[in-house]
């Protein structure tokens, strides 16, 4: 990959049916072809299309049907009466698209990003748009931008497409197609090819390639290999037992979103997480991976009175992931269960391939990092950027900070069943969430989870597998009767990192007694001093905690790191961010006094 890599920053009020961004996305790969750099493309939209709307409005434009057909495969799904942002990784590391989708107010206040250009497209723009844009340029946090590019502003970027009084589908014609590739190309087309004296351009990737070691090979490790990877980084990753061995190391794990009482912050990252875990199962499907998608939805048991309101409102606002099946349980799609040793093994297949492509090292060595050095700007004499993604590790590595993790042994039952004797397990056909969860038989297994043990004890034990009966028999009492009188139970047990709020430690590591110091006056509740900035451990990263929804925050976290590696569009809110940062602990301790 060239050097400097760099990157484009396009934000845009109004996605409409995405016409702006396919076409901009399609003269970016004409005429950078196979060069070096990124676009990011963020678009505000408060009333979403679906996919069938986007279909049916860009049906007029052939020439854009592959670029097309990848937007609608990751195309995420507008939860009513939320402000979210999504994330899609179109090519990873080489064309992003963040969805901020909801009330443009809230979702640019928790922006994290500096634009390059500005898309506004008239007559659908007013000067409340311009405002709201000058608002969020000025709130912005400046720490959190490096890029020294001025931010322009350009108010007719695209000729108007619909007359006054006309919707923006009305519009969508053969005729309006030739009007606004005639003006793409004329103000965004030649900065692309390099002439000067234009108003787009290219920022400078901080720093150029980077030689980045990750200390973990399971589910979050490889999930950070994969990112950086297709980022241009020359990657080694440490681990004594090899890939996907120890915590990650079941044999089907389960992604879904995660739907709470409040849409609190665990539920936004985790649910984020999930549509972006799902997508890149997809693409690596794509590829011709071994990796499956055994089954695509979940159903949840709700008995609780506050979350079952939840999803009565997600019924009624026409919520498309969730359907009523009865009283008590709600169907959930997209989900997916999934191997994932697979999972972690295609992951790492990429990064093998993109690598070789782009010719930069990928390494797995399998022995354990005793300790951390830093000096001459290297960690451990070779590497820019150092990640820890095991729990243990990192508390080993780093005994004299608290950071707030816990490691909790937990048994998965696997219990073989007979079609004569356990009729009622064939009746599962869709894996069942509750307390634990059951998954439907595979390969005259049906699989049970799962514990979590106060002891260290790594023992598969009788009153674990007893444990899990006990919470099935509480939503299928018949089933679980069956299973007690299997004759063989074989499990699993693991050790899951996880943090008291459930929430993965994600970012950079911070010396906590300096942080404490620098920070004291919180514990006075004088919130509004001037703190310095942040002294962290330079190019030292957790992504670990993530406890028994691995699978469906590993991805968010390892983009959301390399976010800060590279300064690039944070993939989350702002406040999100906050809510997953190593620190927040600490700053929550010195407001408590």
């Amino acid at each position: 990959m060239p050097a400097p890599f760099s990157k484009l920053t396009i934000l845009e009020l109004g996605f409409g049916a995405g016409l702006n961004f396919l076409r901009t996305w399609e003269l970016f790969e004409k005429n950078l072809g196979g060069e070096g750099g990124l676009l990011e493309f963020i678009s505000c939209e408060k009333t979403p299309l679906d996919k069938n709307q986007i279909q049916d409005a860009l049906s007029p434009f052939p020439e854009l049907k592959n670029y097309l057909k990848k937007l609608l495969n990751h195309y995420p799904i507008f939860i009513p009466n939320t402000s979210n942002h999504y994330f899609l990784p179109l090519i990873p590391g080489r064309v992003h698209l963040h969805c901020l989708w909801g009330d443009p107010i809230k979702t640019l206040k928790n922006l994290e990003t500096q634009a390059d250009a500005v898309f506004f497209n008239p007559p659908f723009s007013r000067e409340r748009d311009f405002e709201l844009v000058r608002g969020f340029l000025k709130n912005s946090n400046p720490g959190g931008v490096k890029s020294k590019i001025p931010v322009w502003f350009q108010s007719a970027v695209f000729s108007p497409l619909c007359p006054t009084g006309q919707g923006p589908l009305s519009c969508l014609s053969r005729e309006g197609r030739d009007d606004k590739q005639s003006r793409v190309s004329d103000d965004f087309v030649s900065p692309l090819a390099g002439e000067t004296g234009t108003k787009v351009h290219l920022s400078d990737r901080e720093g150029g390639i980077k030689s980045i070691a990750i200390i973990g090979a399971g589910i979050a490790g490889c999930s950070m290999a994969y990112v950086l990877a297709h980022l241009g980084c020359s990657v080694t990753m440490f681990d004594p037992l090899g890939i996907a061995q120890a915590a990650s190391g079941n044999p089907y794990g389960l992604i879904r979103p995660n739907l709470t009482v409040d849409n609190n912050s665990s539920d936004q990252f985790i649910s984020q997480g999930a549509y972006l875990a799902i997508n890149t199962i997809q693409d690596l499907m794509s590829q011709g991976l071994d990796l499956d998608i055994l089954f695509d939805q979940v159903i949840q048991e709700v008995p609780e009175l506050r979350l079952k309101k939840r999803f009565k409102d997600l019924i009624k606002n026409k919520h498309s992931a969730v359907a009523q099946i009865s009283e008590d349980q709600y169907q959930i799609k997209p989900a997916a269960l999934i191997s994932p040793i697979k999972f972690c093994e295609a992951l790492i297949n990429s990064a093998q391939t993109i690598s070789e492509k782009l010719g930069t090292k990928f390494n797995l060595i399998k022995q354990r990092v005793e300790k951390l050095e830093y000096k001459n700007n290297l960690w451990n004499d070779h590497f820019n950027i150092m990640i820890i993604t095991a729990g243990s590790e990192a508390q080993r590595l780093f005994p004299e900070d608290n950071l707030n993790l816990k490691n909790s042994p937990g048994q998965i039952s696997l219990i073989p069943v007979d079609p004569g004797r356990n009729s009622e397990s064939f009746k599962i056909k869709i894996p069942l969430c509750y307390e634990g969860y059951c998954f439907p038989v595979i390969n005259h297994i049906q699989l049970l989870g799962a514990t979590y043990r106060a002891t260290q004890n790594l023992e598969v034990s009788t009153q674990d597998h007893e444990e899990n009966l006990n919470y099935l028999a509480k939503v299928n009492p018949v089933l679980a009767d069956q299973l007690r009188h299997s004759e063989i139970k074989s499990g699993r047990v693991s050790v899951r990192t996880s943090s008291p709020d459930h929430l993965p430690l994600v970012g950079s590591l911070i010396p906590e007694k300096i942080f404490k110091t620098n920070y004291s006056r919180l514990a006075y509740g004088d919130q509004y001093a001037k703190y310095p900035e942040p002294k962290d451990w330079p190019g030292l990263f957790l992504s670990t905690g993530h406890g028994s929804k691995g699978l469906s925050t590993s991805l968010i976290s390892a983009w959301t790191i390399a976010s800060q590696i590279f300064n690039l569009t944070l993939p989350v809110p702002v406040h999100i961010y906050s809510a997953v940062h190593p620190a927040r602990f600490w700053v929550r301790e010195l407001k408590r006094g």
